[in-house]
């Protein structure tokens, strides 16, 4: 997907997410991921041509779970793995995981929501409209498909609706994550952002990852065969996606560095 295309413009139920990804798991192939789609959608969604709101709400789960990119399939693989291990909110990982890693507008929003909690305890959406129009311009799509995504995290539970409408608290509690399934997150981020690398402690502060309470260790990058440790200076490690020009850049820098790890 081209980097400013917007894509992720629906309200989606998680319960949609986690049918789609059963059927994909399932070894169900895209055209009949959509066929079950658009029968799961019938009366929930409005419309019957391909083009319709039913229609776009499909697309946008097939692109989630199931018609990804190529390089993006061996992550998806793994979620769907991890769906098997994990039970209740922690699911959620996987969701957020691959909306990130197929829709860069998902990854724009909620990186907008997760600075703003930051902040502040509460977030609205029009703060957040208003700072995704001063990056995505003024159209009236980005506004109505942030608006939609705000909408679908609420509906997953990665935000809590309050008594004001159009207002948004963070959850009561952040889901833990740790070990293998907080790299998923970071190569989802990363495949979502279009970039090669992120600091190893910068992953359990993304803003992207606001609701989630995420944790990294050195070692375990070491167990992930699409993710390699580098060290940019003598206490700065990096995370970076194996085989990438910058990995093998940072790699060729750490291979001369006297301080590299051994």
């Amino acid at each position: 997907m081209k980097r400013d295309a917007i894509g992720f413009d629906r309200d989606l139920e998680l319960a949609w997410l986690e049918a789609t990804a059963a059927r994909v798991a399932e070894g169900m192939p895209p055209p009949q991921v959509r066929e079950f789609l658009w029968t799961l959608l019938a009366g929930k969604v409005a419309g019957d041509a391909p083009r319709s709101g039913r229609g776009k709400t499909a697309t946008v789960l097939l692109h989630i779970w199931s018609d990804v990119p190529a390089e993006t399939v061996p992550l998806r693989n793994d979620c769907l793995e991890t769906l098997t291990r994990l039970s209740g909110e922690q699911q959620l990982l996987a969701h957020w995981t691959m909306a990130m890693a197929t829709y860069p507008f998902f990854v724009e929003v909620v990186s907008t929501v997760g600075r703003l909690l930051a902040l502040q305890e509460t977030v609205a959406l029009n703060q957040v409209t208003r700072r995704i129009a001063e990056k995505w311009g003024e159209r009236s799509t980005a506004v109505r498909a942030c608006r939609r995504v705000v909408r679908s995290i609420v509906r997953w539970g990665a935000l809590l609706d309050t008594t004001k409408h159009g207002v948004y608290a963070r959850r009561i509690a952040p889901i833990p994550v740790g070990g293998v399934e907080a790299l998923l997150l970071a190569e989802g981020l990363l495949r979502g952002l279009g970039r090669d690398t992120i600091a190893l402690d910068e992953v359990p502060s993304s803003p992207a990852f606001f609701p989630f309470l995420a944790s990294v260790e050195i070692s375990t990058v070491g167990r992930s065969g699409r993710l390699e440790l580098l060290r940019e200076a003598m206490d700065r490690e990096l995370v970076a996606l194996r085989g990438t020009s910058a990995g093998r850049e940072e790699g060729r820098r750490a291979s001369r560095s006297p301080f590299r790890r051994p």
